[in-house]
């Protein structure tokens, strides 16, 4: 199981996991159809998923164009944590 950040719930580290390993297997993100399959809910549930990872600055998307998706890393500071979304926690089951 993916380690959590405390911001993002399951089903988010989840569709970020998914974006990462397709982005790695592929060399291009996903689109909103191919992600929908890869995390096995709608359309429409997975552009929420996507909206709520913009807003909380994990995913970066460009308007108008497709394959887009961008994931932001983290910003470190002197005091930081370990990253909880490192590429090896980040593969789904």
């Amino acid at each position: 199981m993916p380690k959590r950040p405390k911001n993002l719930t399951l089903n988010q580290v989840v569709t970020v996991a998914a974006i990462r390993n397709y982005t790695h297997a592929h060399g291009h993100a996903p689109t909103l159809r191919e992600l929908a399959a890869l995390v096995d809910r709608s359309r429409g549930t997975t552009r929420q998923r996507i909206r709520s990872l913009q807003s909380k600055g994990v995913l970066h998307l460009k308007p108008h164009l497709h394959r887009t998706m961008e994931i932001i890393p983290p910003k470190k500071t002197a005091n930081a944590q370990p990253n909880p979304i490192e590429d090896d926690d980040l593969t789904t089951a």
